[in-house]
């Protein structure tokens, strides 16, 4: 059955894969190989092939480009509905520069159902589908140019330069860098009260400020409002600065660390949610630098969990939720309770962390419904998230097609 994709299955990096026949390009010499791309073109293990439909986009702060064999294709969006297609999403901050796949710390994904040339997911922390790789990447003017070339998992190669113009494609300036290690800020929260205006910007792409405290980092500004009026501002003008290091459980504040540096915010009356953020600021040793330019998030907002499975479109309230960990066993099982029946999540048990986790992260993750089996082995891309808070179990699924399971609640462990 072919899956009705959509940006968003795309950029959690997650799809099934088909493929069709195609008849390579016809080189002018058929005894000697045509090897040159042009633009728009890709070369699999030495047979040359056209992409007739090529588009770009913005997804957040990523420029990404797709492309498809077939021809008439018009919009971004369509292209994930063919069955062959081949995308690149890419940070802003690597707008301009060649990279190593196998190397780069900042954010890409590449994404190929191309028949011969299947990619389920290749970011900076799932490398298993190339052997090598590198990219060139450029978006000058709404004009995005991809130039890659691939050493797949099986020792063919690949090469690809792609080629489109949006106008309306943003490139993110906004920077998180700590200790010169760049990152683009992806979310800010705002938080006005007695006069006084808190900032929170993290590289982390979440909608809620509680969800600050599983960010890998954020920092954080607190000033008067009155200072928010965009002038150099010293360390000593603010009530505090500072950044929270979530991996290593560091705290680091200007109150409590000697800390020099400028900075300026600057707020706009006539959009309250706007703001500018300029900072260079040294913590004894540890810098941070910040550039934001854009929207900010209330930071009361609280998230609604609506506690239900949403399968083929349709919804199902969770009636219950149990835990079943057998002791000394690495595997353990989630099962919810519903009219349409039982829902169970088999996971190892390092993954109660919280965390999100692909399918691809393991054989032992996968999910039983209505049925099926939900796997990497059966063909399903998805993402598992479970959390264990106490009596509270935190869970938010997806395998990016027809299935989504949200819930945050009581749980019974199965004796």
């Amino acid at each position: 059955m072919k899956k009705n994709l959509t940006i968003l299955t795309v950029l959690a990096a997650m799809s099934v894969l088909f493929s069709c026949e195609k008849t390579p390009l016809d080189p002018d010499d058929q005894q000697v190989p045509d090897t040159e791309l042009k633009e728009n073109e890709y070369i699999l293990d030495g047979d040359k092939y056209s992409f007739e439909s090529v588009a770009a986009s913005n997804f957040g702060e990523y420029i990404c480009i797709a492309a498809c064999p077939d021809e008439g294709v018009e919009s971004f969006d369509a292209i994930f509905e063919q069955d062959e297609y081949f995308y690149v999403a890419i940070s802003p901050l690597l707008n301009g520069k060649e990279f190593d796949l196998m190397t780069e710390e900042n954010l890409y994904t590449v994404i190929s159902t191309l028949s011969g040339a299947e990619l389920e997911s290749v970011t900076p922390s799932t490398l298993d589908d190339i052997q090598e790789g590198l990219c060139t990447f450029t978006c000058t003017e709404g004009v995005v140019s991809v130039e890659i070339s691939l050493t797949l998992w099986d020792g063919q190669t690949f090469s690809a330069i792609l080629e489109a113009e949006e106008p309306g494609i943003v490139v993110n300036e906004n920077i998180f860098a700590l200790d010169g290690n760049n990152k683009p800020v992806r979310t800010a929260f705002r938080l006005l009260e007695d006069g006084m205006t808190a900032l929170y910007l993290t590289p982390a792409g979440i909608e809620f400020s509680a969800d600050l405290e599983v960010a890998t980092y954020y920092a954080y500004i607190v000033l008067d409002d009155e200072s928010c009026h965009g002038k150099t501002l010293d360390v000593s003008d603010v009530i505090a600065v500072g950044y929270v290091d979530n991996i290593n459980g560091l705290v680091v504040d200007s109150n409590e660390v000697p800390t020099t540096g400028t900075l300026n915010v600057l707020s706009d009356p006539e959009n309250p949610a706007h703001y500018v953020v300029s900072a260079d600021l040294d913590f004894s040793g540890t810098t941070l630098k910040l550039r934001f330019d854009g929207r900010t998030i209330d930071a009361n907002l609280v998230e609604v969990i609506g506690n239900e499975i949403i399968y083929d479109d349709k919804t199902y309230a969770i009636q219950g939720v149990s835990l079943d960990m057998p002791a000394g066993d690495s595997v353990c099982k989630v099962m919810l309770q519903s009219v349409k029946g039982e829902l169970t999540i088999t996971l190892p048990v390092d993954f109660l962390d919280g965390n999100a986790h692909g399918f691809s992260q393991s054989p032992d993750l996968y999910i039983e419904f209505d049925g099926n089996v939900f796997s990497k082995a059966n063909g399903y891309s998805g993402t598992v998230t479970v959390g264990v808070e106490g009596d509270v179990m935190h869970i938010d699924v997806t395998n990016y097609d027809n299935l989504k399971i949200t819930y945050n609640g009581s749980y019974e462990k199965v004796q």
